[in-house]
């Protein structure tokens, strides 16, 4: 899947995080690590947080470069627990306008 939106590092936001914060995200990167090929070979900073429906998700990156690229599978948190696994997706729609505007 191909990122364009923003998005911060693990790291980057467990600076600024309260302790609770900082517990759930712990939880949801090793939950992703246990989930995703290789996890606990890679670096903390090779994960982002990313916001999906509202809900802060830990996602991979699997290429760096512009646009980035993230797995498809992405472990959703907030400041109570964490949520199982789900798989994002990113859809191409026309907008919708309201009817009884000429165009």
């Amino acid at each position: 899947m191909i990122w364009n939106k923003d998005y911060e590092t693990v790291p980057s936001a467990m600076s600024y995080a309260t302790e609770q914060q900082k517990e759930q995200i712990k939880k949801a990167l090793d939950y992703a690590k246990g989930n995703v090929t290789d996890g606990y070979a890679k670096e903390d900073d090779e994960f982002i947080v990313i916001t999906v429906e509202g809900y802060k998700c830990i996602a991979l990156i699997t290429s760096e470069w512009n646009p980035i690229e993230i797995c498809e599978r992405v472990f959703p948190f907030d400041d109570e627990r964490i949520y199982p696994m789900q798989e994002i997706e990113m859809t191409v729609n026309f907008k919708q306008y309201r009817a009884g505007r000429d165009y």
